[in-house]
């Protein structure tokens, strides 16, 4: 696709008739005209003397002196017959605009190094300690990881939190842990435990264990029913109730 190439304030008007069909112009000046390389274009605006509404854009593919080789009948409009001193003039256009969106492409990088010719950086070094938005635990893809995203939003050292960890052998690349209470269960009772984090791929595992301190002769606690969710805590005895415990899930 040719590329635009401009000159300010270019304006003159032609030196002879051009028609319908004509495939070059020949202007009064061609003085201010840019410099046309091989697959390069310059868009010009040939416009009536005698009734300035009616116009035409040309593209202009190669300048010899003040003769113009011309691509007719450009951005909608159409190819026209014109009079020895017709306005001539380089305007922007439509079709210039558009084309600087055409030409955008990824670059797999940044640019780096200094214009006119920069270079691609594909790896980039911010300096200090930059911040930005921490993706949704669920995301899973290419975007950049902040290290509350890696860590998850919980402490190890809180009574209930979730942690996500890099893991090559799941299908997601990652694990998650989550841990928190469970109650107080009276003998043949169970009670509903909602994850602090819905996994979002799959639950593998939960344990349950009741409180060490004085638990009650054959009380036993059990998670079942498990979920992505939550789980519900069951107390195996029919009589003895258990102590306040813990638990621990892991999914993805």
């Amino acid at each position: 696709m040719a590329t635009f190439v401009f000159a300010n304030f270019f304006q003159t008007t032609l030196a002879s008739p051009a028609s319908s069909s004509a495939t070059s112009i020949t202007v009064a000046s061609g003085t201010g005209a840019p410099t046309i390389s091989a697959g390069q274009q310059w868009a010009l605006v040939l416009q009536s003397a005698a009734t300035p509404s009616v116009r035409e854009v040309v593209y202009v593919t190669a300048v010899s002196g003040a003769a113009f080789t011309v691509v007719r009948a450009q951005e909608g409009t159409t190819a026209l017959s014109w009079s020895a001193a017709d306005n001539v003039f380089g305007s922007n256009t439509a079709g210039q605009m558009a084309s600087f969106f055409e030409t955008v492409t990824p670059l797999g990088g940044v640019l780096g190094g200094t214009l006119p010719n920069p270079s691609i950086v594909t790896n980039i070094n911010l300096p200090g300690a930059p911040t930005t938005t921490t993706a949704a635990s669920t995301t899973n893809s290419t975007q950049i990881a902040t290290t509350a995203f890696v860590m998850g939003t919980s402490s190890l050292a809180e009574i209930s939190g979730w942690k996500k960890s890099p893991d090559p052998s799941s299908p997601t690349g990652y694990i998650i842990e989550q841990w928190g209470q469970v109650p107080a269960i009276t003998g043949g009772s169970g009670v509903a435990i909602t994850f602090p984090l819905t996994f979002p791929n799959g639950l593998l595992s939960v344990v349950a264990v009741a409180g060490a301190t004085a638990p009650s002769a054959g009380a036993t606690l059990a998670g079942v029913q498990a979920s992505t969710s939550g789980f519900n805590a069951y107390n195996a005895s029919a009589s003895a109730g258990t102590q306040p415990g813990l638990y621990i899930a892991k999914g993805w």
